[in-house]
């Protein structure tokens, strides 16, 4: 896999992801749900915000 800053791979951000939705699943309740969904949200954001734009738009669903 090609890495996306020179540094973090897809990989690395999907494992991250992982690790955090198996958290989720064994957490303490809301309050770990609530850290959980921030924290993927937060490396989607910042894989996003470092792939390069090839300028399509993806469809809506429906």
């Amino acid at each position: 896999m090609s890495a996306i800053d020179g540094k973090t791979t897809s990989a690395d951000v999907f494992s991250k992801v992982g690790a955090a939705a198996q958290a989720v699943t064994v957490g303490d309740g809301e309050r770990a749900g609530a850290e959980t969904i921030s924290s993927v949200a937060a490396v989607l954001a910042k894989e996003r915000s470092l792939a390069p734009h090839s300028g399509r738009r993806l469809k809506p669903p429906g």
